[in-house]
């Protein structure tokens, strides 16, 4: 291999990992966006609900978790009523919200951006 394919293979190789590098820290920033969107909308009875959300990373991918016993409940009866406020489907609304997805979006390929020194 020529010295101009093996830098060629170098700076594929650093392209990817920066890739990969700014993917997880845009991840985890686009996890967070959804995360605030969601606790707008979150029931809010006792407040037990809200503090329980959270980021869950593995590596360089993660979810949005809400973690009481109720929270499936809440999430998914449309029937039940909020008071206090918030409403019934607290994180898939924010996740299918396409103004969301947009900031989640540029969030993610600014960090890529940024990984790769742009």
């Amino acid at each position: 291999m020529s010295s101009s394919g093996i830098r060629g293979r170098i700076r594929w190789d650093l392209a990817k990992s920066a890739v990969r590098s700014g993917s997880a820290a845009g991840n985890r920033q686009a996890l967070d966006i959804l995360l605030d969107h969601s606790r707008k909308l979150v029931p809010k009875d006792t407040g037990k609900l809200i503090h329980s959300g959270r980021v869950e990373m593995n590596g360089d991918q993660g979810r949005v978790v809400y973690e009481t016993e109720y929270a499936i409940i809440q999430h998914e009866r449309t029937d039940f009523a909020h008071p206090r406020g918030g409403q019934a489907k607290y994180l898939e609304d924010p996740a299918n919200d396409s103004m969301v997805q947009r900031e989640m979006v540029n969030v993610l390929g600014e960090q890529i951006r940024q990984a790769l020194g742009n």
